[in-house]
């Protein structure tokens, strides 16, 4: 049977509908509140939808408590060119596959590992789209090459403060007009 009921209906207990339900006055006038655990459950293969433009908004006043996991691999997107997330705090590991990769600052990028950081590439090239300087402060500085070891530059000084030693197992060229030892 089907039946109209105008005006407040006040129910104590629990409702059980097994069709659909329609509130159509909610979207204009009214607002749902419930008080309890509330579970949305789409069904075998439905989708739940919140929202239904971008001038809705979605605010979580509680914590999630859940993996939020995309329905495909290489889908979907957390924020946009024009609007982008503010901080992102973690602690873990990150993983990014795919590439390429931009990390872009417009001041300082200080990445700091408690263990060996480690950079492995086809290529690495720091300081390529500037002509910047490259200052490497460490109590050890060990620079190992495969093949050939090439430094490039119109002035180049050594200035170390203690013992400067080059072993070679074959034989160390040194050529220019003048060169100073000592």
């Amino acid at each position: 049977t089907s039946g109209t009921i105008s005006g407040s209906v006040e129910i104590t207990g629990n409702i059980s509908a097994s069709g659909g339900i329609t509130a159509s006055d909610i979207w204009a006038s009214g607002d749902i509140h419930a008080v309890g655990n509330i579970t949305f459950e789409a069904g075998a293969g439905g989708t739940v939808t919140l929202g239904d433009s971008a001038a809705d908004n979605v605010v979580f006043g509680a914590d999630v408590q859940s993996s939020i996991i995309p329905d495909a691999s290489d889908s979907y997107d957390l924020g946009s060119t024009g609007q982008r997330w503010n901080n992102l705090w973690m602690s873990g590991s990150i993983t990014a596959n795919g590439g390429p990769h931009s990390i872009l600052s417009a001041t300082t990028i200080d990445v700091d590992a408690e263990g060996a950081l480690t950079l492995d590439g086809g290529s690495i090239t720091i300081g390529g789209d500037a002509d910047v300087a490259i200052d490497v402060d460490s109590s050890t500085f060990d620079l190992d090459a495969s093949g050939a070891l090439t430094m490039t530059s119109t002035t180049m000084a050594f200035d170390p403060s203690s013992t400067f030693d080059i072993d070679a197992a074959g034989a160390v060229t040194i050529d220019g007009s003048a060169i100073t030892i000592g």
